[in-house]
């Protein structure tokens, strides 16, 4: 029998077992609609500001080469059943970036993704870190050492920064996936 304390029921009634995370089941809306309501940052952001996961990963899927586009769209897709833990807490929790691992890997494999990111989607990752970093929260980019040398300011215009309500930031992925399914087709 199922523990239900260790389980997750999905907006599609798929039940995803934390115990067993790569066995999960998901539609594509079970992923989109948690990071359209999940804020970035751990919330950490002025007032009145709105930065979802989701945006954050439209705006990644923005600054890359055509063949990386779906990949960095979904790049942050775990998160969907974790929030957006911030990485200094996962590195207390090795667990619990245990979980995201497999999460990542077992979503990868039913999207059709790879399983290791791209480094040119990490690299879309930290490039995003730092715009956020800068144009969101005001921050010094140069604090954080994995940011050094990084060159990112060329891509602010590609990228939409403002705050985005979750139902746009819905919308808006949505659009993007129409896009790369009809240039694949």
């Amino acid at each position: 029998m199922r523990d239900k304390m260790n389980t997750l029921q999905l907006l599609s009634g798929h039940v995803l077992d934390y115990d067993n995370p790569m066995e999960i089941k998901f539609e594509q809306d079970d992923i989109l609609i948690p990071l359209a309501n999940n804020c970035r940052w751990a919330g950490q952001l002025p007032l009145g500001s709105w930065y979802s996961i989701l945006q954050h990963s439209w705006n990644a899927a923005q600054i890359v080469a055509p063949p990386f586009k779906r990949e960095a769209a979904w790049h942050d897709r775990s998160e969907a059943f974790t929030n957006d833990i911030v990485t200094p807490l996962k590195r207390m929790f090795p667990p619990l970036k245990a979980l995201e691992v497999q999460l990542e890997i077992a979503t990868a494999r039913k999207l059709g993704l790879p399983e290791d990111m791209s480094p040119e989607v990490k690299l879309a990752d930290l490039q995003m870190l730092a715009l956020e970093i800068k144009y969101l929260k005001g921050g010094d980019v140069r604090d954080y050492r994995a940011l050094d040398g990084l060159e990112f300011d060329h891509l602010l215009p590609l990228v939409d920064l403002t705050s985005w309500t979750p139902r746009l930031a819905y919308h808006n992925f949505k659009l993007l996936l129409e896009d790369l399914d009809a240039q694949a087709a």
